[in-house]
């Protein structure tokens, strides 16, 4: 809103705004007749005005000598006619960003008071993007490439700040031929870093020969090769498809989709689910709820090779580093044989718990969402693992005794399954048969037990969508009265998780944890493909953390 014109409601004064300040009417005082009092006390006294809001931060006006407002005594001011068309395209966006969906709220790791105009003492880091062409159609494809990089860069514009250039796409595309290709995408690397800034790599690769099964896949040995590289030597990286490219034909919802994807990748948090920004709901109001208790989510996902595959088993588990589930950190295992147990799942849970400490601090409630087993096999498997996950969270206390002596989380673990069941509503006369909406709960006559539920959490865009099944296995939640969670906060809960993946629009079928998790143990295959002999325990990150959550 900055340059907007505006005036006050309790006196006829005209102001431009010049952007947010990191002062509040409740914690900000001012000298007056009567003495210090804060500006909430003083709109109080003087104007008979109640701020419902005074924890907003207040805009700064530049009427002839600065001044602090606070936002709820102010509106837009439509000065003459000519103004209208414009003032009233901005209302219609603040219409559209204030009532949007929660899974469009489109933010980034820097705070939404410091994108509106604060500056941060510390230099902004500048991710500059190195597009690399490794396809052999460049005189084809020339221009396709050339736009579909500055609509990358437009949108980049339109969903960050420009101040310090966060995002910087570079114009000159590389063209290195696959030999020796890990020196050649090092180099390219190393010579674009500057100071205070990270470089991402840009792969566009081409789709698979001609008589493949899916040709809008790429290559996948030339996509193994390159994530490899990229991931263990510490490059940010991004494969677009060529073929897919060119049937989007320039759409700019590709390259939004894009943009999420990178910010992902470089830690920003894309989706969100806060009262920050809209209306409070009881989604914003549960998510609230749980984020003050310190809640930590683990998606644990295992993938068994076939017996004819020379790739070992996987098993993943990817965890929340944000108190909003909008930040994700993981780890993974590869083991011998098709073992459905996870053999090292003690350390890997070790893991999970300390890194969610160091950046959160002690989860008071935990949650737990495994997928990747067969029905037959499910519950002798969360046997073992919750003993093994209450020895973890045991040994984790004592080591500190001294901090956590009274600290001993809640635990709820849940079993979650894709299924190849339909449901759909009614037929009627005029629409004939539907799909069911986001958010359905089935938990009548088709389970096995009172525990179990199907829910659609996301939209069938394509033939008739496939639910999700959910087994509650074990759950020592309690609310602050003491009393069970009701399980209703726990459907509601795995539903809105479904809308936080951070590359995807929409809602996805299965909650973010679990989704993560996946998306490791397919990196952890593509890593194996390259390098069959090779042993890649863990991609070596940059110490940053800038680059941590790699499979986005």
């Amino acid at each position: 809103m900055r340059g907007v014109e505006v005036s006050t409601t309790y006196a006829p004064r005209h102001y431009k705004i010049l952007g947010l300040v990191d002062q509040y009417p409740s914690t900000t005082f001012i000298e007056t007749t009567r003495g210090r009092m804060s500006i909430l006390d003083y709109m109080r006294e003087r104007y008979e005005i109640i701020l419902e809001y005074p924890n907003l931060p207040m805009l700064k006006m530049n009427k002839k000598s600065e001044c602090l407002i606070p936002l709820e005594c102010l509106r837009i001011y439509m000065k003459y006619k000519g103004y209208r068309d414009r003032l009233n395209a901005h209302i219609t966006d603040i219409v559209k960003r204030i009532t949007q969906l929660p899974q469009q709220m489109f933010t980034t790791t820097r705070k939404l008071v410091e994108i509106s105009g604060l500056k941060e003492t510390a230099p902004e880091i500048v991710i500059k993007i190195v597009p690399v062409y490794l396809s052999d159609k460049w005189e084809a494809h020339q221009k396709t490439v050339e736009r579909f990089l500055k609509q990358l860069q437009d949108q980049f514009n339109v969903w960050f700040s420009s101040d310090g250039g966060r995002y910087e796409v570079v114009t000159t595309v590389e063209q290195p031929n696959t030999e020796h290709l890990e020196r050649k995408l090092i180099k390219i690397a190393n010579s674009a870093k500057e100071e205070d800034n990270v470089v991402l790599l840009m792969n566009f690769l081409p789709e698979q020969e001609r008589g493949c099964r899916n040709r809008r896949i790429m290559r996948s040995d030339l996509y193994d090769a390159v994530k490899t590289i990229c991931d263990v030597n510490g490059i940010p990286n991004q494969c677009i498809n060529m073929l897919v490219l060119v049937n989007q034909g320039g759409a700019k919802a590709y390259a939004d989709n894009i943009v999420r994807k990178i910010n992902t990748k470089m830690n920003g948090k894309t989706n969100m689910l806060t009262r920050e920004g809209n209306q409070p709901s009881p989604a914003n109001l549960l998510m609230d709820y749980y984020a003050a208790q310190n809640t930590m989510f683990i998606g644990i996902f295992s993938s068994k090779s076939p017996r004819a595959d020379r790739c070992p088993s996987v098993h993943a588990m990817a965890y929340n580093v944000d108190p909003y589930a909008a930040s994700y950190m993981s780890t993974y295992r590869y083991q011998d044989g098709f073992d459905d147990n996870i053999h090292d799942i003690k350390a890997m849970f070790d893991e999970c718990l300390e890194g969610f400490c160091e950046e959160v601090g002690p989860p008071l409630k935990i949650l737990i969402l495994r997928g990747g087993i067969s029905d037959s096999v499910q519950l002798e498997v969360f046997e073992r693992e919750e003993a093994l996950i209450q020895q973890s969270i045991g040994k984790f206390r004592n080591d500190f005794k001294d901090k956590l002596s009274n600290w001993w989380p809640q635990v709820c673990y849940l079993n979650v399954s894709r299924t190849n069941l339909r449901f759909c509503t009614e037929k009627t006369e005029l629409e004939g048969f539907d799909n069911l909406k986001p958010g359905t709960v089935v938990r009548e006559h088709v389970t096995e037990s009172p525990n179990d539920w199907y829910m659609t959490s996301h939209i069938g865009r394509l033939g008739t969508s496939k639910p999700a099944l959910y087994r509650l296995r074990s759950s020592t939640w309690t609310d602050a009265d003491g009393t069970a969670t009701l399980e209703r906060d726990v459907e509601q809960l795995c539903h809105n998780l479904c809308f936080l993946l951070g590359r995807s629009v929409f809602s996805v079928a299965v909650p973010t944890p679990i989704y993560n998790a996946q998306l490791v143990v397919d990196r952890c295959r593509a890593y194996k493909r390259h390098n069959i002999s090779g042993d890649y325990k863990q991609a070596d990150l940059p110490s940053d953390t800038t680059y941590r959550q790699y499979y986005g």
